[in-house]
């Protein structure tokens, strides 16, 4: 019996994303939630992501009309002392 699960992100269209998912056998759905993307005052790119990934999650789950897996993430790119946030 297949699983359907809805990807919370925007940017889903990353194949590499795309095809992760997909290589779990796992039938999704993107659901695209409307929320606030903007970082916050003194908030780490690492609290960031994990944020919109949580509040992603939070927004698609309210507007299922049934229980359902909801997979969320975000990703972002930094520079500074020497290595990328992701």
């Amino acid at each position: 019996m297949p699983v359907s699960a809805h990807a919370a992100d925007p940017r889903i269209e990353f194949p590499r994303r795309r095809d992760l998912i997909a290589s779990l056998g796992i039938l999704f759905t993107v659901v695209r939630p409307d929320i606030n993307e903007d970082i916050r005052p003194d908030e780490s790119p690492i609290a960031y992501v994990e944020r919109l990934s949580r509040e992603k999650a939070a927004a698609v789950a309210a507007s299922l009309g049934e229980p359902d897996v909801v997979l969320a993430a975000d990703t972002i790119a930094g520079r500074g002392h020497g290595r990328s946030h992701r």
